[in-house]
């Protein structure tokens, strides 16, 4: 297997990691990222035949070249690019990688900073944990658990946290990451008050969630009756969850650009979707995106 170069795709359709702050500055980027839109097609086109696939980059996690590894989801199908390219050096994903450089990039950190991460069995805590000196992870555990208390999986011990009720004290972190959590949580807005209540002035969100890259509304999936029944607007949505067997955690929201008028709402300033597509990092699938926001 000849793994393929991703580092001869950088200049086909520059674009990195770029913020905007509403959809229609987002729709002035339209012709560069269909030139990265493009660039990624012919890039699907070179890859080798094969269901295991090793590219070659420059890991921003690592500070070296290295491999990224993906697989197919079946045969002749293009990866899933955001959950896969695991640097084979450092183990994370693309998503996980990708979080890092918005953190570096636009949350200004610093060694002595107090950094909140909601989850915490993973290997993006556990890389956080390595290079950071003050960093608190916590998972959902279960609603009937206080949140702050502390729960037994296999090796690990668990902090349970509940995003709508945190147990920490106000302005305790300068820094929240929050991959993939938001869409499973019914009151969401309850949740970003929750953050900004725990965040120092200044500090900054960061948010990964399913969006709606060229729509302005958030799509409503789920909601509760007045009878207390779930009524399920568009085809049930499950995703992966670390403590409960069966179908996973039920999506509630795909969220769109009025996410971010719903951030100044609770109190932050300057929120911003930061998108990228950087094949020379391994970050690939174009849309990809998060969102961060600074608390006034």
């Amino acid at each position: 297997m000849n793994p393929l170069d991703l580092r001869s795709y950088a200049e086909a359709a520059p674009f990195d990691f770029e913020a905007f702050t509403s959809l229609a500055e987002f729709e002035q980027a339209f012709p560069r990222i269909g030139a990265c839109y493009r660039a990624e097609q012919s890039l699907v086109a070179a890859l080798p035949p094969d269901d295991h696939i090793e590219l070659i980059g420059h890991c921003q996690v690592c500070h070296e070249v290295g491999h990224f590894a993906a697989d197919r989801p079946a045969p002749g199908e293009p990866p899933n690019w955001r959950e896969t390219l695991n640097c084979t050096r450092c183990g994370l994903t693309q998503r996980a990688r990708a979080m890092i450089e918005v953190y570096r990039r636009f949350a200004a950190p610093r060694a002595w900073d107090r950094l909140y991460i909601t989850e915490q069995v993973t290997p993006l805590y556990r890389w956080l944990a390595e290079h950071r000196r003050r960093v608190v992870g916590s998972e959902f555990v279960g609603r009937d658990h206080a949140s702050g208390s502390k729960h037994r999986q296999d090796e690990h011990k668990i902090r349970h946290e509940d995003l709508t009720a945190l147990s920490f004290r106000a302005r305790r972190f300068r820094q929240i990451i929050s991959m993939d959590v938001l869409e499973h949580v019914p009151d969401y807005m309850a949740a970003l008050r929750e953050c900004a209540r725990v965040l120092r002035p200044g500090g900054t969100l960061m948010l990964s969630v399913p969006f709606r890259i060229k729509d302005q509304d958030t799509l409503v999936r789920v909601r509760r009756t007045a009878s207390g029944e779930l009524e399920h607007l568009v085809e049930p949505e499950f995703h992966g969850d670390t403590f409960r067997d069966g179908e996973g955690a039920l999506c509630w929201y795909h969220f769109g650009w009025d996410l971010l008028d719903q951030l100044r709402e609770v109190g932050f300033v300057d929120p911003r979707v930061v998108v990228w597509w950087s094949p020379a990092h391994g970050c690939l699938g174009v849309g990809n995106s998060a969102v961060v926001a600074r608390r006034g």
